[in-house]
């Protein structure tokens, strides 16, 4: 039997001619979370989350509300504890919600993973914190100068989004029905250690941080953020036992 011999090159040639033929390019994240939204629609996607975003509302609205009421004025200590505080308690509070929720085991069967749906999930969030700290920012500074509102705006989103980028970073690494609350306590630690410790010098190191570098910093994060979720929208049936969605 004749038969032809190929050189490397045309080797590669041919095996990247087969695959390009073979393989469909894969849908970037905005097309994976648009089809989401337009299969299911927001109303499924964020069923049972109407207790939960208000207690969330509730919760971090009523510690800003009395900040000014406290003896304490560690405005930078507060908000590396609050800006994120609406993020993290919704996310915990819907994911309670969802392990509790009578359909929990129809949802299991359905189209989309679990992870999918929280990655969606958490980007909405994200994109409604980011709404919280501009209106945190502007019921602490007043406007009174806009160099002041904006170093504190640059302040809680940078914060923020480091927060969202460790939430979404331990969902994809840690297997656990309660991963939420691991990002909770994370964050709590990182919260009352250092204020508890250093207390003046801590309000201090953080107010002196320049509005540059925090805004590089949000840039940053926000950007390995949606990195992290494309990567948890991309888990595909077989490697997840959940599901929901029709």
């Amino acid at each position: 039997m004749n038969t032809i011999d190929l050189s490397e090159k045309e080797k590669d040639q041919e095996i990247d001619n087969i695959l390009s033929k073979g393989l469909i390019a894969p849908k970037n994240l905005w097309t994976q979370l648009y089809e989401i939204y337009r299969v299911l629609g927001l109303r499924y996607i964020f069923s049972n989350a109407l207790f939960s975003t208000l207690a969330a509302c509730a919760v971090t609205l009523g510690i800003v509300v009395l900040y000014p009421f406290s003896a304490s004025k560690h405005l930078y200590a507060l908000l590396f504890a609050v800006a994120p505080l609406f993020y993290v308690l919704i996310t915990s509070f819907i994911e309670t919600a969802e392990k509790f929720s009578g359909l929990y085991e129809l949802k299991m069967v359905c189209k989309y993973t679990i992870e999918q749906i929280t990655a969606f999930r958490v980007f909405c969030y994200s994109l409604l914190g980011t709404c919280f700290c501009t209106l945190i920012s502007i019921y602490f500074t007043h406007i009174s100068s806009a160099y002041r509102f904006f170093k504190v705006f640059s302040f809680s989103i940078c914060v923020l989004f480091l927060c969202s980028l460790m939430s979404i970073v331990i969902m994809r690494k840690v297997n656990w029905q309660w991963r939420q609350f691991i990002t909770m306590v994370i964050w709590i630690t990182l919260d009352v250690i250092p204020a508890w410790f250093f207390g003046n010098q801590w309000e201090l190191f953080l107010s002196q941080i320049p509005m540059a570098v925090t805004l590089v910093i949000a840039v940053i994060s926000f950007i390995l953020f949606l990195c992290e979720t494309k990567k948890l929208m991309g888990i595909r049936k077989r490697e997840v036992l959940q599901y929901v969605g029709y």
